[in-house]
């Protein structure tokens, strides 16, 4: 899979936008966890 925006890209059909927020306590990992789960609902 090419990806040509790591932020903002489709998976299985479905856009993925990943977004970093410098007021939270989450990691990269906490993040993209929380976007795949949202994804697979």
């Amino acid at each position: 899979m090419k990806v040509k925006n790591p932020y903002i890209f489709k998976l299985n059909g479905k856009l993925a936008r990943i977004r970093f927020s410098e007021e939270s306590n989450l990691t990269a990992d906490d993040c993209l966890t929380r976007c795949l789960e949202n994804l697979y609902k």
